[in-house]
């Protein structure tokens, strides 16, 4: 579960006392009759959780949970994705799924424990595949094989039958054939035929590229796939041609052979691929430092061309079907590539920043190429110009990390991983403005109280805090300071709205606070905390004064004006990191989330702490559930807010469910079920009356808050 609480830059304006008139709440579950509740639906008319008022982007092209193999239909229309417990058949141009189904009983346990070992897929391991007449879907669960029909109806037929004891990491059809190969934890190699109605006939080969030895770290096999040979590379650099008929190796070639220099990231190859029509293969590797694209014709391993990449590890790659067209992606840069292998000429470069990309395959007529991410979403660009196709213009590309709303709460400002900060009209459930505010992503958003600046920090270090001009979207100002500026992981304005502050990630072996006078645009204080990061909590809680919850056990109370430490309180979880912190406005208490622990010899189960401040003397404990973990990530924020004047406490759970607490009752009244996975952002509006929590999809969810004073409505999920 994940700790939700507003980053004190947020909830200082959310949680703000004036007087607002909250506009009408004349959104999807209005026109709701309460006697024959029905499903609502956003504005792509795709159903919203229970309770929802709408939903800021969209679900389409998301499988909900995380992304880890995809393959194309032959006719490119529909695309098949196996993530974080289902397989999920989209239509390409709309992203809406058409077929869904669990892995067998018994299997989710072991991909999610990972029980099997070195059976979980990555982009060199590709957990699903399609035949090439498009009527059957071979998965790779738990390590076992199973065969599922295109509409994934029925009970999936298993290798097991055919094979026992035997546990495999990878599945591949062999281009424009039924021959399935399937690849061991070991690294050998099985070789099926699939028939039409999905039976498997006995195992027709067995390739043991590795002589029978189980493959070591640092020497996984790097495969691909063409209709006469088998390529199997190492990190190492090897490459091996083995021939599919006869499985006999018949070609090899040492791509280190030669080089004096150490190979950068530990290895020489970093990846393979076969072109569709069986005739080139590509490869990436470095030689000499430098990260080099070569491709080949087969089966003779003839160089047909080389050219040089931008530096920084890859591994993800994709040859389109004629071998004319290479895709690329860079992990460091964030950045997918489009290359004319031919000319050795980059076409086209598109962003991915923070999208994880875990497979990456062409459509069968090269005109496309498809992705999944870590956080389940399915990404599709035009191979021909690199624009995306899947959802260009629906909400953030990947996490949503900071959110917060508008002084009169109709309006929503977003900002996410892809470096994005948007702004969002929840009526209608668009998207009014987009801002490229940090190339790295974003870590916090901070809105004034009169709605007209909002403030952005950066994932990455030595980025400026800019702050914008909300009427036209222009950038007015950025706060830096002297020295190296350490990547900010809250912000907090003072109620006066003269001084911000900023906690950053790291300084050395020393935590630190950075404060600014808005008026000068001068950094006027640098706090130090030995020892410790700022990454519980920041606030203000009064005139002047601002408290600081260290990582580990510490409550840090400084006066802004002199510099001086007025109070260093130890707390409640001591030895446990990463505990998120809220403080009310009132400056006379603050909340922390706790998980289960044990805490001077006695076990405590997971806990809402309430204490006083400054002297942090303990008021209450709210027990939750052994399930409802609070998310905890320093860097995705404060997963609490206060709101109502200090009257309610809402949470972010890990499983996505969002849970206000009364604060008087000191007892959860309502429960929102939230995004799937865990809620990475949680914002409240100044009033009290409405919610908003964002996920790793990329999208934001809204609720109507004041339903939870009767504590009647029905809990979601």
């Amino acid at each position: 579960m994940a700790l939700v609480w507003l980053r004190p830059a947020s909830w200082i304006v959310l949680v703000s006392s004036m007087a607002v008139s909250a506009f009408p709440i004349l959104l999807a579950s209005e026109s709701q009759n309460q006697n024959q509740p029905r499903l609502q639906m956003d504005r792509h008319q795709d159903p919203l959780p229970p309770g929802a008022l709408a939903r800021l982007g969209t679900i389409r092209f998301s499988p909900g949970a995380y992304g880890r193999s995809l393959a194309v239909f032959p006719d490119g229309s529909r695309m098949v994705v196996d993530a974080g417990g289902k397989l999920r058949v989209f239509d390409v141009a709309t992203g809406k799924v058409l077929h869904s189904a669990d892995y067998p009983e018994g299997q989710k346990k072991k991909i999610r424990g990972g029980k099997i070992k070195g059976a979980s897929p990555d982009a060199r391991h590709p957990s699903v595949t399609i035949s090439a007449d498009g009527k059957t879907i071979v998965a790779v669960h738990g390590g076992e094989v199973f065969l599922y029909p295109s509409n994934l109806e029925g009970i999936p037929e298993s290798l097991s039958p055919v094979v026992r004891y035997t546990k495999y990491r990878s599945v591949h059809f062999v281009p424009g054939s039924n021959l399935l190969v399937a690849v061991e934890v070991g690294g050998d190699l099985g070789f099926c035929r699939v028939s039409e109605d999905r039976t498997i006939r006995p195992l027709v080969r067995r390739l043991k590229p590795n002589r029978g030895k189980t493959a070591l770290p640092g020497q996984r096999e790097v495969l691909a796939i063409a209709q006469k040979v088998v390529a199997v590379g190492e990190d190492s650099g090897l490459i091996r041609l083995f021939d599919i008929p006869s499985g006999r190796e018949v070609k090899r070639l040492d791509l280190a052979a030669g080089q004096e220099k150490k190979v950068p990231f530990g290895r020489t190859l970093s990846g393979l691929a076969a072109s569709a029509n069986g005739k080139y293969l590509a490869a990436v590797a470095f030689f000499d430092l430098k990260q080099i694209a070569i491709v080949w014709e087969l089966p003779d391993l003839t160089e047909v061309a080389r050219f040089t990449l931008p530096s920084g590890p890859s591994g993800n790659l994709a040859l389109s079907p004629d071998g004319s067209r290479l895709a690329c992606l860079k992990h460091d840069r964030g950045t997918l590539g489009f290359w004319d292998v031919k000319g050795g000429k980059q076409l086209h470069v598109t962003n991915c920043r923070g999208m994880e990309i875990r497979a990456l395959e062409y459509a069968s007529d090269g005109k496309q190429v498809a992705a999944v991410c870590a956080n389940g979403v399915v990404r599709v660009w035009d191979a021909d110009t690199g624009k995306p196709l899947s959802r260009p213009d629906e909400g953030h590309l990947t996490k949503v990390t900071a959110a917060c709303f508008t002084p009169d709460g109709t309006q929503v400002w977003t900002g996410g991983e892809d470096g994005t900060v948007r702004l969002w009209d929840i009526r209608a459930g668009r998207e009014l403005r987009r801002l490229d505010a940090h190339p790295r992503g974003i870590r916090c958003l901070l809105l004034t109280s009169d709605g007209k600046t909002l403030f952005s920090s950066a994932v990455d270090s030595n980025g400026p805090v800019r702050f914008w001009d909300t009427a036209s979207g222009r950038e007015i100002g950025q706060l830096g300071g002297e020295g190296r500026l350490e990547s900010l992981v809250h912000l907090a304005l003072s109620p006066d709205g003269k001084i911000l502050a900023g906690a950053t990630g790291a300084s050395g072996a020393n935590g630190r606070v950075r404060v600014w006078d808005l008026a000068t645009r001068k950094a006027i204080r640098s706090l130090e905390i030995p020892g410790a990061y700022p990454w519980g909590g920041l606030g203000f809680v009064g005139p002047g004064r601002l408290a600081v919850r260290d990582e580990i056990r510490f409550l840090h109370v400084w006066d802004v004006d002199k510099g001086e430490l007025l109070a260093k309180v130890e707390q409640a979880g001591q030895g446990h990191r990463l505990f998120t912190t809220a403080f009310a406005l009132n400056g006379k208490s603050y909340i922390t989330a706790l998980p289960a622990r044990r805490e001077r010899g006695v076990d405590r189960p997971p806990e809402l702490v309430f204490q006083s401040l400054p002297g942090g003397e303990f008021m209450a404990a709210v027990p939750l559930p052994a399930k409802d973990r609070v998310a905890k990530s320093a860097y995705e924020g404060p997963m609490l807010a206060y709101a109502r004047g200090g009257k309610m406490v809402w949470l972010g759970l890990k499983d996505g469910r969002v849970c206000g607490l009364d604060v008087s009752k000191r007892a959860i009244i309502q429960t929102f079920a939230g995004p799937p996975g865990p809620v990475t952002c949680l914002a409240v509006s100044p009033d009290g009356t409405r919610v908003a929590a964002g996920g790793r999809e990329g999208n934001v969810l809204i609720w109507d808050a004041r339903v939870a004073d009767d504590g009647k409505r029905r809990q979601g999920k």
